[in-house]
């Protein structure tokens, strides 16, 4: 860290000097929980405290909070202010100075602006009292265990597609994280979603620390924000469970969310365990096609329909107002023609995760009127399609 001669705090102020580069990548990281727009106005703001020699950046929802440790001097541990976070956050990045130094009010003077300090120049934020900033209450952490980040948020990809974005069926809003008690997933960790439509199961060995844990549902945004921070994580994640809530703990970050306060679906239910006749596409072969037959449609939700045959398949879609569009792909099977139709866009989807982890899947079938079952070239990850009228 560049040496500077920072301000000697008084009675009123505490002050705090750190890597402009620590900064900002701490307020990159925090800032990400904190939606544009708030109806709380402190909210919007993000929390600066120390301990010791690290600064804690703290943001929150109400639903998800998340803690940054960043490297600091600390004239005074008992420094702590709340600023608006996108301005602070402008400020830091837009600074061409080695180093930043914050010096916030003391005394309970808690209307006086955060001074930051950076070069010769200095600007002033306003801040709202500390003692009013929310904190999500993590309450006692009853499970923990530990997982690689890839691992993690390799799960988390490979179902967070079939997610729910429907308000009123809140509990399928988020990734069900659990251990199956009985039959062949006993000792796995499942990650499972599901919009109704679709489902995807992703399993894991489950790791030391899980067994007996309760399955918990992590709610749509904090996946987006675990997989946002962690996509260049390579090293390992401390992972905390109770029933009301999850923590996660990676590198100087720490996020803890409330989970999803609902009953999951008993998804096993609806795993058709007799589709007899199986189809195996060529991942990129397939999404070509369907792009290249909705093309012509604009309507979301359009069905295409698949006819099968021993050795290919013809996908096609009709648009009263475009017309028709066909395409034929080479394909695996045995089956004699046979047709069922799909949600082109769900469709799509599940060749690009399928396509994550070889360059083929299977799909099989029952009747035109029954789920699909997929499975990749990996045996962890599979998923169940329903099918559509065409």
């Amino acid at each position: 860290m560049t040496n500077v001669t920072p301000i000697r705090a008084n009675m009123h102020q505490a002050v705090a000097t750190m890597a402009r580069t620590h900064l900002k990548a701490g307020l990159d990281a925090a800032i990400k929980v904190i939606e544009k727009r708030n109806t709380i106005p402190i909210l919007s703001n993000v929390k600066l405290s120390t301990y010791a020699d690290q600064l804690i950046i703290t943001a929150t929802d109400l639903d998800i909070e998340i803690a940054v440790r960043v490297p600091c001097e600390a004239l005074d541990r008992r420094f702590a202010a709340t600023v608006p976070a996108h301005s602070l956050r402008d400020l830091v990045t837009k600074s061409k100075a080695d180093t930043i130094e914050l010096t916030a009010p003391l005394g309970g003077d808690e209307d006086a602006p955060l001074t930051i300090t950076h070069g010769a120049a200095s600007m002033k934020l306003p801040t709202l009292p500390v003692a009013d900033y929310p904190e999500v209450e993590p309450g006692t952490f009853t499970h923990s265990f530990v997982m690689s980040a890839p691992a993690l948020t390799g799960s988390f990809g490979m179902v967070s597609f079939a997610v729910s974005k429907e308000e009123t069926r809140y509990y399928l809003n988020g990734i069900f994280m659990h251990r199956p008690v009985t039959g062949d997933g006993e000792g796995d960790l499942r990650f499972v979603a599901t919009d109704g439509h679709r489902l995807a199961i992703k399993t894991v060995t489950a790791p030391a620390g899980t067994a007996a844990i309760p399955g918990v549902i992590i709610p749509r945004k904090t996946i987006e924000v675990v997989e946002k921070l962690m996509s260049r994580e390579r090293g390992e994640v401390a992972i905390e469970v109770q029933t009301a809530k999850v923590r996660m703990t990676f590198g100087r970050i720490t996020i803890t969310s409330k989970v999803i306060d609902g009953t999951f679906p008993d998804y096993q239910r609806v795993i058709p365990s007799a589709n007899d006749k199986a189809v195996t596409f060529n991942c990129d072969a397939l999404t070509a096609a369907v792009d290249g037959v909705t093309v012509i449609s604009t309507e979301r939700g359009r069905a295409v329909k698949l006819t099968l045959s021993p050795g290919s398949c013809r996908l096609m879609v009709r648009s009263p107002d475009a017309g028709t569009a066909e395409a034929d792909i080479t394909c695996t099977t045995e089956v004699d023609e046979f047709e069922i139709g799909f949600n082109a866009s769900y469709l799509k989807a599940l060749a690009a995760v399928a396509g994550e982890i070889g360059e083929e899947f299977e799909m099989r079938f029952s009747d035109c009127g029954s789920p699909a079952v997929i499975r990749g070239a990996s045996p962890t990850w599979s998923a169940v399609l329903m099918p559509m009228r065409v």
